[in-house]
């Protein structure tokens, strides 16, 4: 299922690198740059020998440390707090993002706090001065541009639980993590790989994936969501099908059900700035499915005419999701495949036009979750919606009257 939803996401991008360096002025009464003092003639008479010129600068000039900015990526918006730790710095400090000031909030000896300015994406210089300092970070800070309302991240985390005593042997129950980074120009949503509408079925649902591209590999080999201590490291798959930080569960003890997860920040390689994401995915709780009861010992009996489901359990949840496969006589193939997404209100029936091949005494397997399709976070580089859904299923069957 998985690698299915994966392979219709394609990869293209690349953002310029950005690292911290520092301009060094003299620590002596300077002339040129940023802190120049004018010069005064010492010689006031009228006469023609060549008097020596005497500077008026009578400080020395500060050496400002930028030893690191937080976060060190915005969006071209502005309106973004950035905490710098360096200095010395005082209250005379101004702060500039590619030569336009910044709002600076407060300052201490060793932190100031500043608000950038609107700007250009790319890497950019920033300069702090004082009254008798100066420093810069050499594409310290990198503009992003703006993804609000967009989408900048799509996956989910899943946990699969087998039910019912008709098995010919019993599955395990497994679950599975993946996310992968996307340009954010698409207002894509977990939910829309499973069907067509939040309210409805579809046979034979395929998402087409338009408009989606992963970006390239950031060069890092893991990606970490967190809920207290719980944590799922989550590698990277490099290939061309794929694409995306994947790990495979294999304990629901693995998953904080009815949690938040956040995205720990990733330093990436290949040009992107450190970013990360609070409210990264939610998981919802357990879910059970009474109707139809597919956690007996025999099969459930199941009706074209009211194919009904009931649920409780699955909070935090805003979409409940079923797969439905009908199984040919001999079970070796699939005859159709129904998939439906309804808001998670406890019931909802799945129209019987949708089915073009039903047929009696067939095995269907039913596949039903509850899913919060996002944390509601952002990642913080550029505001772009984190779409990473966290899904629990039961697994089961039933028979076709």
């Amino acid at each position: 299922m998985t690698s299915k939803l994966l392979t219709a996401l394609l990869a293209t991008a690349t953002l310029t690198s950005c690292g911290l360096t520092q301009y060094e002025p003299d620590a002596v009464s300077d002339d040129t740059g940023p802190l120049a003092d004018a010069d005064t003639d010492a010689d006031g008479d009228s006469d023609t020998d060549a008097d020596a010129d005497v500077d008026s600068d009578t400080d020395a000039d500060v050496e400002i440390r930028i030893d690191s900015l937080t976060p060190s990526a915005g969006t071209t918006a502005g309106g973004l707090q950035v905490v710098i730790v360096g200095g010395p710095f005082d209250s005379s400090a101004q702060v500039s993002f590619d030569g336009t000031k910044g709002g600076v909030l407060s300052s201490s000896t060793n932190v100031l706090t500043v608000v950038t300015p609107s700007g250009s994406a790319g890497a950019v210089d920033v300069e702090v001065s004082t009254s008798d300092g100066y420093g810069k970070a050499a594409g310290g800070f990198t503009y992003m541009a703006d993804g609000s309302g967009y989408t900048g991240a799509i996956g989910e985390v899943y946990w699969l639980d087998f039910k019912g005593g008709y098995w010919t042997s019993t599955p395990t129950d497994e679950g599975y993590a993946w996310w992968s980074p996307v340009i954010a120009d698409t207002t894509l949503e977990m939910w829309q790989l499973y069907n067509s509408s939040s309210n409805g079925c579809t046979a034979d649902y395929s998402y087409s994936g338009d408009g989606v591209y992963i970006v390239d590999d950031l060069g890092v080999s893991s990606a970490t969501v967190s809920s207290g201590s719980k944590s799922i490291a989550m590698s990277w798959n490099s290939s061309s099908s794929v694409l995306a930080f994947e790990k495979s569960l294999t304990s629901v003890g693995q998953v904080a059900l009815g949690a938040d997860y956040n995205l720990e920040p990733i330093t990436p390689t290949n040009g992107w700035p450190v970013f990360g994401s609070e409210d990264f995915l939610t998981m919802p709780s357990a879910v059970t499915l009474s109707t139809p009861l597919i956690d007996a010992a025999s099969l459930p009996l199941l009706n074209r005419n009211n194919l009904k489901f009931q649920w409780s359990g699955g909070s935090g949840g805003d979409y409940a999701v079923v797969i439905l496969e009908l199984r040919s006589a001999d079970q070796s193939s699939v005859d159709q495949t129904v998939t439906c997404v309804w808001p998670n209100t406890g019931s909802a029936t799945v129209p019987s036009s949708v089915w073009t091949r039903w047929s009696s005494n067939r095995i269907m397997v039913i596949v039903f979750g509850v899913m919060a399709s996002s944390g509601g976070g952002q990642l913080d580089i550029d505001n772009s919606n984190a779409q990473v859904a966290g899904t629990y299923f039961v697994y089961g069957g039933g028979q076709t009257q």
